[in-house]
């Protein structure tokens, strides 16, 4: 997929082409429209953050953090949003590439704005990292929030992302419903916190 201009094969390798996140920039602005008519966005595996699947690449986040400022906008009508393997954070699944955790930071603070839309997030195979999810974590605790599902498999989030979003958890009238931590490294710290 050339959404942002990198170049990939079926094997999931980029030529490492000219990175412009104008396309991205161009859905952000569709996803700001109050009570527009798209409902549900699936950018899974566009390699936002100009890194192909083995971690090559130098992270740039500006497309996603275009994203991410469009869906701090109240009363918007995308529900839900497949970010899946997009290598947001800079580091492959195998752990290739330098960590950059601004996207995901960003995206946290658009979750804490009260009243969004956004009801189900998909965040597989993003390498988020302890910090990732617990900046996570803190967007869970805002009252009103709309976020029902959260996809974090596969995102390395280990004993502390754990039990940061175990804290979370505890927040009365928090509308999460479905968590799925799977492929974390969580050992039994992280477990009994959860």
């Amino acid at each position: 997929n050339q959404l942002c201009g990198l170049k990939v094969d079926e094997y999931g390798e980029g030529d490492n082409g000219t990175y412009d996140p104008s396309g991205i920039v161009a859905l952000a602005e569709a996803v700001k429209v109050p009570n527009g008519s798209l409902g549900t966005l699936n950018l899974a595996n566009n390699h936002l953050c100009r890194v192909d699947n083995y971690g090559r690449g130098t992270c740039n986040p500006s497309g996603f953090l275009a994203l991410a400022e469009a869906l701090k906008v109240p009363n918007g009508s995308l529900v839900p949003l497949d970010l899946s393997d997009n290598v947001l954070c800079g580091i492959y699944i195998y752990g290739v590439g330098t960590y950059e955790p601004s996207g995901t930071l960003a995206l946290a603070e658009a979750l804490k704005v009260p009243n969004g839309s956004l009801g189900t997030l998909n965040l597989e195979r993003n390498k988020i990292g302890a910090e990732g999810a617990a900046a996570l974590a803190e967007a869970l605790k805002v009252p009103n929030s709309s976020l029902v599902t959260l996809n974090l498999q596969s995102n390395n989030i280990r004993d502390e992302g754990a039990a940061a979003l175990a804290e979370a958890l505890k927040v009365p009238n928090s509308s999460l419903v479905t968590l799925n931590l799977q492929f974390n490294n969580i050992e039994d710290e992280g477990a009994a916190a959860l």
